[in-house]
């Protein structure tokens, strides 16, 4: 039943992200928010608890392996795409994996989420009045925002690296700092709660990366 469950609702997120990401972006030009395409690279620290199913042994053993708890460590890059719906608030989706090529223990997730930003305008804004063009280019931008992933997680017990798929939910901070009208600089903490048909987890993610409105 839980295996079920949580299959179910890793699905509906892989669904939603492949096909709710194509239709808001065709319906940025009705809005004088420009889209923000962010790029960061960082590290994903997931502390992991197995759940007594997934440590069975095999038909042939006499005795299953008792749970395994653990951490691993991985080199991220994360691509982001952000759709603004006012000058405060935006949805994004997002997709993150691994990078680093020298171990087994490996993190991959997209989903989606919203931001909130706390410091007034967030989005490069374009306005036309009386055939005038007023355009808003924000500076320093802090934001809160919330996300729900789809993930899939590669780790190592003491016997053998094991593969567990589930979802995430949590939050993060960040702030971005532009650099000029369309180019920023990002950092971003988050944490997140994980549910699969093997583990729970907990994954802290920090990243730092550039900005770009398209």
């Amino acid at each position: 039943m839980k295996k079920k469950f949580i299959l179910k609702i890793f699905y509906l997120i892989i669904t939603i992200f492949i096909f709710a990401a194509p239709l808001m972006a065709e319906n940025k030009s009705a809005s004088p928010f420009a889209p923000l395409l962010s790029g960061r690279m960082g590290v994903s620290m997931v502390s992991f608890a197995q759940v007594a199913s997934s440590s069975e042994g095999t038909a042939t053993e006499s005795v299953a392996a008792a749970p395994e708890s653990g951490s691993i460590s991985t080199t991220i890059a994360s691509i982001q795409y952000e759709i603004f719906q006012n000058n405060t608030r935006s949805f994004f989706f997002n997709g993150v994996g691994s990078i680093s090529t020298t171990s087994l223990d490996k993190y991959y997730a997209i989903g989606l989420g919203m931001n909130w930003y706390l410091n007034g305008a967030a989005a490069l804004a374009t306005f036309l009045d009386s055939g005038m063009k007023i355009q808003i280019v924000p500076k320093i931008r802090y934001y809160a925002g919330i996300d729900v992933l789809g993930r899939y997680l590669a780790y190592t017990t003491s016997t053998e690296t094991r593969g567990d798929v589930g979802f995430e939910i949590g939050g993060h901070l960040g702030a971005i700092y532009g650099i000029d009208d369309i180019r920023g600089i990002k950092a971003e903490a988050g944490v997140f709660q994980g549910v699969g048909i093997e583990t729970s987890s907990t994954n802290i993610q920090i990243m730092l990366g550039g900005t770009y409105f398209l």
